[in-house]
């Protein structure tokens, strides 16, 4: 979103206020500053498409809150973004580094430095099918 302000830029005479922070919300009082973009911010509201601010998960207490992941080797049914992505639909964290506030470590094939840090701390580790029973859970 923010490169879409930065567009905006090049094309109004005006600057795009630093206010204005990227989400839907902000296109959305955005919109007078710019004609076109207010049409367009219009029609796409018409058109059914929220531009309120997403709620933070953790604000609302997902059954993973408090807790961090981190993820190490290759994962058979996701992708490093989504395992992430669904981590982060639950309410929790996601760490690119093992330390001892670590909740859990999810571990995949080839697994390296971080599955053996994980293990030397005392943090849980979970294969992939743990994990899914955890956010199934």
């Amino acid at each position: 979103m923010k490169a879409f302000f930065a567009a905006l830029q090049f094309l109004t005479v005006l600057p795009v206020p630093r206010r204005f922070q990227g989400d839907g919300a902000d296109l959305e009082r955005c919109a007078p500053f710019f004609p076109l973009v207010g049409l367009l911010v219009g029609a796409l509201a018409a058109a059914g498409l929220n531009l309120r601010r997403r709620t933070d998960p953790a604000a609302g207490g997902g059954p993973l809150t408090g807790r961090t992941f981190v993820l190490t080797g290759t994962l058979e049914h996701f992708t490093r973004d989504a395992a992430s992505e669904a981590i982060l639909k639950l309410g929790g964290k996601v760490s690119a580094s093992v330390s001892a506030k670590t909740s859990y470590v999810v571990a995949g094939a080839e697994a390296g430095s971080k599955l053996d840090k994980a293990r030397k701390l005392g943090v849980p580790v979970l294969d992939e099918a743990a994990f899914l029973a955890l956010l199934e859970s």
